[in-house]
């Protein structure tokens, strides 16, 4: 049954003081009216300004030697405009160019008996010999006992393969074999230059698994 009451709501919910006499006919009361919001137009947007220019800052210019040539010359005290600085490496970069220095040349490799081995007394070159009588008057160059086979002083365990000098040819000569071989720290009384023409069995300049092989079949007996 149609109520008053709803009727009532119905006129306090729309704030209208008169209620269709529709509402209470058939006990239905119409769906209340769109409300529009009159609101105002958004604000513009503005845009965002554009980033500030990034200035680049140029790379300060390299240290010259011009009007520094000289005995400690130098622009900042880190590189130097002097003949000294080609040796210890410290020259500014213009240094040759602003001041005609002159690059010096690598060091001569020393004296080599490789290619120099004969029975008799034969220079090298640099006043050195890579014979057998460079023992006797002691002017042999560095590497003739190596390239040459010749004697070294003071070496009597020459060629036998005895690494420690313990006058014996055993599995610890091996082992110190394996170790030169290998690169690994070596722990004999004998200089290097004796440890090696010690263990070069072969003679052939070079100590590797070939003469440990002669090593091994000394103490096998073959």
């Amino acid at each position: 049954m149609p109520s008053g009451f709803a009727c009532l709501l119905f006129a306090l919910a729309t704030l209208e003081r008169v209620v269709p006499s529709n509402c209470c006919e058939d006990g239905e009361c119409p769906p209340p009216p769109d409300i529009v919001l009159d609101l105002p137009p958004p604000p513009d947007v503005l845009p965002m300004p554009p980033p500030p220019d990034v200035l680049l800052l140029a790379p300060p210019p390299a240290a010259s030697c011009e009007g520094l040539c000289g005995p400690n010359g130098s622009p900042d005290g880190v590189c130097f405009c002097d003949a000294l600085c080609l040796v210890l490496s410290d020259c500014c970069e213009d240094a040759t160019a602003a001041c005609s220095l002159d690059t010096p040349s690598p060091p001569a490799p020393p004296p080599s008996c490789e290619g120099f081995c004969f029975p008799l007394g034969t220079p090298n070159n640099g006043g050195c010999f890579c014979d057998a009588l460079c023992t006797v008057f002691s002017d042999c160059c560095d590497d003739a006992s190596t390239a040459c086979g010749l004697p070294v002083p003071n070496c009597p365990t020459q060629g036998t393969g005895d690494g420690n000098a313990d006058d014996d040819i055993n599995v610890l000569d091996v082992v110190l074999g394996v170790n030169f071989v290998t690169g690994k720290e070596l722990n004999t009384p004998l200089t290097e230059e004796c440890f090696f023409v010690s263990m070069d069995v072969n003679t052939d300049g070079d100590v590797n698994v070939l003469d440990l092989v002669a090593i091994i079949n000394v103490i096998i007996g073959i």
